[in-house]
């Protein structure tokens, strides 16, 4: 999925994957605004203070100039995926994105679904065959 041309002329809150490095894996990041006008971005899980003036915190420059937009799920999914790595693969690229990566030698992580499966779709049983 291409990605709009945004203007960069003011940012917008929202969700975003931003590589700390080249080559090394994107982390989540957000742009927030609070009810008092206030920007903050979050970067792999690490906010920023508040400013009145977006474009007086890097990190949202960061975020909105180079990130790529995401999709609420996607920012949850990125999250997660460093919660379960850190469980089970402690040397996956997602626990070390200041670190170039060698996509050949990525441990793979399991992917947990909504019904608890690691599979995509629950596995048929046989009373589904007959």
């Amino acid at each position: 999925m291409t990605e709009e041309p945004r203007g960069v002329e003011w940012p917008q809150p929202g969700h975003f994957r931003i590589r700390l490095r080249r080559g090394a894996w994107p982390v989540p990041a957000a742009i927030e605004q609070n009810e008092d006008g206030q920007w903050r971005a979050v970067v792999d899980e690490t906010a920023t203070g508040w400013f009145r003036d977006p474009w007086h915190c890097e990190e949202i420059i960061r975020i909105w100039t180079y990130g790529r937009r995401i999709e609420d799920w996607e920012y949850l999914d990125l999250i997660d995926l460093k919660r379960r790595a850190e469980r089970e693969t402690p040397e996956h690229p997602c626990l070390h994105p200041l670190k170039p990566m060698n996509p050949m030698l990525t441990p793979i992580v399991r992917r947990r679904f909504a019904h608890g499966s690691a599979m995509p779709f629950p596995r048929p049983t046989s009373k589904d065959q007959g």
